[in-house]
């Protein structure tokens, strides 16, 4: 018997309030308990390779959309994040029908954002410069996902008048490594505000790895140090009782994200991006 996706949600916090700042929908099938269930990184390449990441990638993005209305229900501006594959990074109807489902649920275009990599991007630049242009034009804010592993210059990030950049986990792993990691995510982050952009860096796990990003600026941080992800149903009463892992004093900008997958139907520990109000700098 066919089963709806399930969604589990990472969500995000910002300073100076501490208020949440956002998350976004990490997908995986629904199954019964007593079987093993799949990660993102496991279904969907075979999504895409049989042609179900099209309607797979629209189940997504209505239920974003039913979420940001029941947090808007609820007294809450939160934001939240949608990966977007090559293939609807391509596809010219993909603008007309996001505006549908925001249309439909009744959500401030500004609230969603959609991720994209440097290597979708390149599949076929001139194409996805004009979806994104699309999606901007709508109010989506655009961001571009694992920055610094794939092959986009300044150029095209000019080009492509995105509003966030997301450092990829890989160099903030690297912060503590001993090696040039540092260097890249000093340089990554002037760069991006240098651009005017929104700086997240991925893949925080750790007090130390928070407190070599904290002179940095960076705007975001996602980590399992600032929480799991959990069922979107409880991400409210998250939102509502959070208290930051480290009490550090930071602009009021700064924001902490988490942003990890989860098997999906697994109720995480209420210790939990993309966009919503709530937690401490980097």
């Amino acid at each position: 018997m066919a089963r709806a996706p399930q969604a589990v949600q990472p969500p995000n916090t910002q300073p100076p309030d501490r208020s949440f700042y956002g998350s976004a929908p990490l997908y995986g099938p629904s199954v019964p308990a007593d079987i093993t269930l799949l990660s993102p990184d496991d279904f969907i390449p075979i999504a895409e390779q049989t042609g179900l990441i099209g309607p797979l990638t629209l189940v997504v993005l209505t239920q974003a959309a039913e979420q940001l209305r029941r947090w808007l229900d609820a007294g809450l501006r939160l934001h939240v994040a949608v990966n977007i594959s090559v293939r609807h990074l391509t596809d010219l109807s993909l603008p007309a029908q996001v505006e549908q489902i925001l249309r439909t649920h009744q959500v401030p275009a500004a609230l969603m954002t959609l991720e994209v990599t440097e290597s979708t991007i390149m599949k076929d630049p001139t194409r996805a410069v004009t979806v994104l242009a699309m999606l901007r034009t709508l109010g989506v804010k655009i961001a571009v996902d694992d920055y610094g592993t794939g092959y986009s210059s300044l150029a095209y990030l000019k080009r492509l008048a995105v509003d966030e950049l997301k450092i990829d986990k890989s160099f903030i792993f690297g912060m503590l490594a001993g090696d040039d990691s540092p260097v890249i995510v000093r340089s990554t982050i002037e760069l991006g505000h240098n651009l005017g952009l929104l700086v997240t860096a991925e893949g925080v796990e750790n007090a130390q790895t928070w407190q070599e990003l904290l002179p940095l600026g960076c705007d975001v941080v996602q980590g399992y140090h600032i929480s799991r992800p959990m069922p979107g149903g409880k991400t409210i009463d998250w939102v509502r009782a959070w208290q930051p892992p480290l009490h550090t004093a930071a602009p009021p900008h700064r924001a902490a994200i988490a942003e990890h997958a989860l098997p999906p139907g697994t109720d995480a520990p209420v210790n939990h991006e993309s966009d919503l109000p709530g937690a401490p700098p980097c």
